[in-house]
């Protein structure tokens, strides 16, 4: 999907896939040659070449932010994309290998860190703090702060001034009215933090069995 974007809404022309080589299982993906991450910069070197890493929110999205870094240590730089028919403020600032997808909107005076995927027909109001490596899907009012290693999903509202700690899970439907705690899980209106489980470990576990 992100390939397909970049092809046809950007600039930029992709040219190959890479992954770690114990991930890697043929030669080619979606009609483009596959090379192994550990020496792409041999062939492929950062000062002709930009990235996109395109990883989800798995393990909450820890396991991008791991990739970013990778690459960025090797001397790539990280490209964004921002679809043309998404409703981005020209005062919003967006970090580093970032994607906004149609139909989002974010109003302005908001930052949006590196790494951060923001569905389509998401809402991020005026003057809000995204941190690194979040996943929005639903939609925040004014003054808020989303911190690092969040899922949003969808129909999550927050309201005005609230602070989302890092590392949270925001079950589908939540409402949250007032601030979180680090690394956990909440759902349902008005929001409860589900007690018997961490949001780190209710992560891996939705990844373990998402295979």
């Amino acid at each position: 999907m992100v390939c397909d974007y970049f092809e046809e809404y950007s600039e930029y022309k992709v040219c190959l896939f890479t992954v770690d080589s114990k991930y890697r299982k043929g030669e080619e993906y979606y009609g483009k040659k596959i090379v192994d991450f550990e020496d792409i910069e041999k062939n492929y070197p950062p000062s002709k070449y930009d990235m996109f890493i395109a990883i989800g929110s798995s393990n909450l999205n820890k396991i991008r932010e791991d990739v970013c870094k990778r690459a960025i240590q090797k001397g790539y730089n990280l490209a964004t994309f921002i679809h043309p028919k998404a409703n981005i403020s020209s005062k919003v600032k967006i970090g580093k290998n970032c994607i906004l997808m149609e139909f989002c909107r974010v109003l302005q005076r908001t930052e949006i860190g590196d790494g951060v995927i923001i569905w389509p027909s998401a809402f991020i109001s005026h003057n809000n703090i995204i941190k690194d490596y979040c996943y929005i899907v639903g939609s925040t009012n004014g003054f808020c702060e989303v911190g690092e290693n969040c899922f949003l999903a969808s129909g999550v509202y927050i309201a005005d001034k609230v602070k989302i700690a890092k590392d949270n899970f925001l079950a589908m439907g939540t409402v949250i009215r007032k601030n979180t705690e680090e690394n956990s899980v909440y759902k349902g209106n008005p929001a409860q933090k589900n007690q018997n489980i961490t949001a780190i470990e209710f992560a891996r576990f939705l990844t373990l069995h998402s295979k």
